[in-house]
Formats: C-alpha cells, structure tokens, sequence
C-alpha cells in the first residue's frame, strides 16, 4: 500500500493543526478549570476621579523692605 501525495499533506495537515490547538493554550493566565456555578460573582464598579480644579498661579514671596 503506497501513500499518495494528498494524503501525506492531510496528514501534516491534520498533524499541525492537532499541535497549533494543543499550543494555543500556553502561556494563557487565568483559572484551568470551570468555576463552580454557586460561587458569587462578584463585580467592581470603578469611578472616575472627580475633576480637579485648575491650581491657583504661585505667588512670589514677598520682600521685606529694609
């Protein structure tokens, strides 16, 4: 039994995708597993720092008169 051509490249081809999915996961943070459905979820509401207001100009210290 001989291989033909289109064969050996469904073979690679289905050899390097099998390899790219098990790969794609690496490196990946977050939790592996699913979490359990009773757990809390909890979220946190961000706010935007009120505006500040422009500060007043510096002024220079006075001198004393001699």
């Amino acid at each position: 039994m001989t291989i033909c051509r289109v064969q050996y490249l469904l073979w690679i081809t289905v050899t390097l995708a099998a390899v790219s999915s098990m790969l794609s996961g690496c490196g990946q943070d977050g939790a592996l597993y699913l979490p359990d459905d009773a757990a809390p979820v909890t979220q946190t509401q961000t706010q935007a720092p009120p505006p500040q207001a422009d500060p007043a100009p510096a002024q220079a210290p006075e001198k004393d008169a001699p």
